[in-house]
């Protein structure tokens, strides 16, 4: 499994790519698809195209990516729904921007199979009601995606339309609970692993 991460924007928000074999995932389209291709190798397929939560930062190039890849599957809980539909609640008013989204996806939840990878969604409420986490196992490898959930040494805000002090507790709690040695890649900032946050993270043993 190969994770190329594209931060862009004046919030840095991550977008990635994760490769396995002619598969590839797309974590929160933060990024213009042209700008991921040109890191990726030319036969890349993109199979997935997965959104942690619905604020515009982790979803700005929605639209260009289904354009391009109209056959990938595209998974968001649809706890975030209401988000995609009001400007203040997806947060694109903070740019300065009046945006709307309307496409069409899949509930995230269950497992989801795409290609070799196994992705455990794991609901995280805290940040927006829907936040949600993807846990990636390739044969032989695991990786976290968490979104504005979990950050290295920190967390994200609570205190925006959805958000949840006590919510996001719980749901930190629940991520404590899993492997120590796995890789956690944020919506923002550095990667990190399960370990070094509980041992470093104020929030994750509060």
């Amino acid at each position: 499994m190969k994770i190329c991460c594209f931060p862009q924007g004046p919030l840095d928000s991550n977008c990635y790519a994760v490769l396995s074999g002619d598969t590839s995932l797309i974590f929160d389209p933060s990024v213009k698809p042209e700008k991921v291709l040109a890191g990726l190798a030319p036969e890349a397929k993109i199979s997935g195209i997965l959104i942690t939560h619905g604020h515009n930062d982790h979803l700005r190039y929605i639209r260009e990516w289904i354009t391009r890849f109209p056959e990938a599957g595209v998974y968001m809980s649809k706890e975030d729904d209401y988000l995609l539909k009001d400007p203040v609640y997806n947060c694109s008013y903070m740019l300065g921007e009046d945006i709307i989204y309307d496409f069409p996806y899949e509930d995230a939840s269950g497992v989801i199979s795409l290609g070799a990878f196994s992705i455990k969604v794991i609901p995280t409420p805290g940040h927006t009601k829907g936040s949600v986490c993807y846990l990636v196992t390739d044969p032989g490898e695991s990786a976290l995606f968490s979104g504005d959930t979990l950050f290295a040494g920190s967390m994200g805000r609570c205190d925006m339309e959805g958000g949840n002090f006590k919510d996001m507790m719980t749901s930190l709690g629940k991520l404590s609970g899993l492997d120590s040695s796995l890789p956690v890649f944020p919506g923002h900032g550095p990667d990190t692993t399960i370990g070094n946050e509980i041992r470093t993270n104020p929030y994750m043993n509060s």
